[in-house]
């Protein structure tokens, strides 16, 4: 049985395309075919009708936008091409504007400071040691880099961890609004960018 289902599975190839920046512009119905598909033929059948659909300057197209991701919207060890705000760019295409603003997120306040205050009332920790705690609770936040694409009849901000560079819509107007744009543009054959 397990070795049947290694026989039908996918290479490695075609499991990493489908999370490259062409499988960005699958669609809802595409993304179901796909997640049917069990052998290599049938998967590479699925990327050149695929690719085809897409218009004669799609790969050189993409390749070139995730470039530009890359350059530009990498943070952290996430290089831009492989983050939501690089799908933005590479599927879109290039924004009529983008601002890029950091910010600090402070946590609620932290346990730490209350901690010892609750031990030096009973003959623990200083006074020294309470204002310490203060003092890195006041240090202490989450850096995030939000970026901001307008487009027209869109503008979504995409915050990203500074450090890992994780990402997300905080929004969830945005984030529909974003999802059905996706859609919309997944299905055209790509424009190339001037």
């Amino acid at each position: 049985m397990i070795l049947i289902a290694l026989l039908l599975a996918i290479s490695p190839k075609f499991q990493q395309w489908a999370e490259s920046p062409q499988a960005y512009f699958m669609t809802k119905a595409e993304r179901a075919e796909w997640a049917a598909i069990t052998t290599d033929d049938a998967a590479q059948q699925f990327v050149d009708k695929f690719v085809a659909s897409r218009g004669p300057d799609f790969i050189e197209e993409v390749k070139t936008r995730a470039a530009i991701a890359d350059k530009y919207l990498t943070v952290g060890k996430t290089p831009g091409s492989r983050s939501l705000r690089g799908k933005v760019i590479i599927v879109l295409g290039p924004p009529s504007s983008m601002n890029v603003s950091q910010r600090v997120e402070k946590g609620e306040h932290s346990a730490t400071v209350s901690g010892y205050m609750n031990a030096a009332a009973d003959g623990g920790p200083s006074i020294d040691d309470v204002s310490g705690a203060a003092r890195r609770e006041g240090m202490s936040g989450k850096e995030f880099r939000d970026f901001t694409f307008t487009y027209r009849n869109l503008t979504v901000t995409v915050e990203a961890d500074a450090i890992t560079g994780a990402d997300r819509v905080p929004d969830r107007k945005q984030e529909t609004a974003l999802q059905e744009r996706f859609e919309e543009v997944g299905a055209k054959p790509v424009v190339k960018t001037k």
